[in-house]
């Protein structure tokens, strides 16, 4: 019997000491297994990855009765590190964030636009526009969240930030996206059909 089998074994149908023992095996294990990647990828510190650890071993022990050896344990205990991290990652870029402040300029705001200066020229104009009708035809909570979306903010933490649920958040989302097509339109844009021809 390997490495991973015991420690599956212990921690599910060992007594105390067998699984405090499966943990202090599984622990180190589990540093050495995400921490290059992470430290790699977001120059996170050791202090996070500890935590990260930490969690994921307490999850690990909840949802253990779902382990169904469909891939090998150890894998399955390093994709729950990997869903750990990224979510407390995504919390942390999150938290200095603010909503109340956030504007289409914010959003829009980057390098010209490529080709000819006449290209550019209606490009800048086009965008004007469209932030036009963000800040007239949007309510103030439809036009935050669908610029925190455009800025890559997830429905969970938008959801989080307004007290709400995620239902709530895309159906938000999704009016404010049909109402600002109907805005454009009646300037003269058909973004449906815009649209369309991408997909």
């Amino acid at each position: 019997m390997g490495f991973e089998d015991n420690v599956y074994l212990a921690l599910l149908e060992g007594d105390k000491v067998a699984r405090e023992a499966a943990f202090s095996k599984l622990r180190p294990q589990l540093l050495r297994g995400i921490a290059p990647k992470l430290k790699a990828m977001f120059q996170v510190e050791d202090s996070f990855i500890e935590d990260v650890v930490q969690e994921t071993l307490i999850i690990v022990m909840q949802k253990l009765s779902s382990f169904r050896g469909e891939s090998a344990f150890y894998t399955w205990v390093c994709a729950i590190a990997i869903r750990v991290a990224m979510a407390e990652i995504r919390r942390k870029r999150w938290s200095d964030y603010s909503l109340d402040a956030l504007t289409a300029d914010d959003i829009f705001e980057g390098p010209a636009a490529p080709g000819d200066f006449t290209e550019r020229v209606a490009a800048k104009e086009v965008l004007e526009i469209v932030k036009q009708s963000i800040a007239t035809a949007l309510t103030s909570k439809q036009r935050t969240a669908l610029l925190a979306e455009i800025d890559g903010m997830t429905a969970d933490e938008i959801a989080r930030r307004y007290d709400t649920t995620c239902g709530a958040v895309y159906k938000l989302t999704h009016d404010a996206r049909r109402a600002l097509i109907k805005d454009l339109h009646k300037k003269g844009f058909d973004l449906e059909a815009a649209l369309a021809k991408t997909t």
